[in-house]
This record gives C-alpha cells, sequence and structure tokens, in this order.
C-alpha cells in the first residue's frame, strides 16, 4: 500500500516547527517577565481615580503571549494527530514516548497559559480594576491650605478597610496610611482631622456600638 505523503511530511514536519515554537515562547516569556517591574501610579482628578502603568510590561503583551501560546498547543496536538494517522495509515512505527511526548507539551503550554492568566490578575489587583469591582470603594476629598488629601473607604464580608492618600499638585496620590474597621463598617466620609506640619491626625470610628468607637491615626507628610 502506497503511503500517504502529506501524512508523512506532516508528521515529520509539523514536530519540528511545535518545537522550535515552544522553545521560542518559553525563552521569550523568562527574558521578558523577567525584567517586569511593573508600577502603578494613581491620580485623583474631579473626583474620579485613574490609573496608569508608570513602568513595567504593558498589559497587551500578556495577550500576545497568550495567543501565541494557544497557536503552539494547537500545533502540539495537530503533531499528535499527524502521529498517530502516519501509524495507522502509513504504517509507520513510532515510539509510544514520542506519542506522550506531544500532549504532555500542550499540557505544559496550558499550565503557561494559567501563569499567564495569573499575572492579568495581578495586574488587574495592582491598577485597581480588579479591586474596584470586589469592594466598590468611596473616595472623600479633604484640603486645608496647600495640603489635599483623600481617604478611600472600602469593604467586604466582616472586613473594612481605608486608605488615605497625600494628593500632589499633579493630582498623583501617594499612600500615607491605612486603618480598618469592624464589622465592614465605613464611615462615609466623617473624620475628624487635624493638620499638622508634620502629618495629619485622622480620627475615624471602628465600631460604632463599641464603648470606645473611635481610634486615630497619624499620618506623615510623604516627602515626594
Amino acid at each position: 500500500m502506497e503511503e500517504n505523503k502529506k501524512i508523512r511530511d506532516g508528521a515529520r514536519y509539523c514536530p519540528i516547527v511545535f518545537i522550535v515554537c515552544t522553545v521560542l515562547i518559553c525563552v521569550l516569556i523568562s527574558v521578558v517577565y523577567d525584567s517586569d517591574k511593573l508600577e502603578t501610579v494613581k491620580y485623583y482628578r474631579d473626583g474620579v481615580v485613574s490609573t496608569e502603568i508608570a513602568s513595567g510590561i504593558p498589559s497587551q503583551v500578556d495577550g500576545i503571549f497568550a495567543v501565541g501560546s494557544l497557536a503552539d498547543a494547537a500545533i502540539g496536538i495537530a503533531c499528535w494527530v499527524l502521529l498517530i494517522l502516519d501509524k495507522k495509515v502509513n504504517k509507520r512505527k513510532i515510539r509510544t514516548r514520542v506519542l506522550i511526548m506531544f500532549p504532555t507539551g500542550v499540557l505544559l503550554i496550558l499550565i503557561l497559559l494559567l501563569g499567564l492568566g495569573s499575572v492579568g490578575y495581578y495586574r488587574g489587583e495592582a491598577d485597581g480594576s480588579n479591586f474596584a469591582s470586589k469592594y466598590s470603594p468611596e473616595y472623600y476629598e479633604y484640603c486645608h491650605d496647600d495640603k489635599r488629601i483623600v481617604v478611600c473607604e472600602y469593604s467586604w464580608l466582616l472586613g473594612g478597610w481605608g486608605t488615605v492618600y497625600q494628593v500632589g499638585p499633579d493630582d498623583r496620590m501617594t499612600q500615607i496610611g491605612r486603618f480598618g474597621t469592624d464589622d465592614g463598617y465605613r464611615n462615609h466620609g466623617k473624620y475628624d482631622i487635624k493638620w499638622e506640619e508634620d502629618g495629619i491626625s485622622l480620627t475615624y470610628t471602628y465600631d460604632p456600638i463599641a464603648s470606645e468607637p473611635d481610634k486615630e491615626i497619624f499620618c506623615n507628610w510623604s516627602g515626594d
């Protein structure tokens, strides 16, 4: 019986393409993400908080690697199918470990995609996009002379938190303090703030039904 040349050639060259692409993707990912120093900067403008990536790998790179990895996984599956067809149709002897190699490679690529997904999730946590959808932050602005601060309140289940930001002349937000509340309680912007030369003294309600409901924190001005 004459062998099928298309299947033979596919089974011969497709694995080479798969191996080259896999090695290339792995090398590029290790080089690119090794230098990833993701830094996000928040700005408070007209009551709206916006986030910009100051440095690091742009999020588009994640998508490029994800598409490339999916394409490589498809090539790996094609290799596996072609090898099986070559064995069945052309009666070619193919070792079992060779047949196992390609599904294993595809599995490793899928694990790699899971890692890229984790990177994307981390970006969302870092720039606030995931955070906002989960904890519904509320921002309150306060000014005194040339100083400006913003308090962000957020809560989830039995936990409540607040972050104090100093806002610079360029609207850039710098975190200068944090506090927590009990039972997910929110102060809704009701704070007693004392403006001092070195910072602010902020009194907030920790637990409205406690015998001593209020607590106080001191936040030093940022040197930036």
